[in-house]
């Protein structure tokens, strides 16, 4: 049981605040995403056209505050404004 002592200290020490960090981090991102950061990269859900279809449609990014979209892929991401308690309704895509 001694020998496990040095172990429990360095665990206790230095592997849960980094381990903490790391989940705050973490939270941070999936807070701000896609609104304010990482607007193509990270959301809670994504909708998008399926894999194996023809062409390129639209792509909406929802998170916590808000909500990206875009036309097609080469196209340019619109965000809404970030907020408390987001209206995801005022994004607007073209279906022609």
């Amino acid at each position: 049981m001694v020998a496990f002592k040095p172990l429990a200290i360095t665990i206790v020490t230095y592997l849960a605040p980094v381990l903490g960090l790391v989940a705050f981090i973490l939270n941070l991102l999936n807070l701000l995403a896609p609104t304010l950061i990482l607007k193509d990269k990270v959301a809670l859900a994504r909708i998008h056209q399926a894999p194996g279809t023809k062409g390129d449609g639209p792509s909406i990014l929802v998170g916590m505050l808000g909500s990206c979209s875009r036309q097609n892929s080469d196209a340019a991401i619109v965000c809404s404004t970030m907020s408390i308690n987001p209206s995801y309704g005022e994004l607007y895509l073209d279906f022609r």
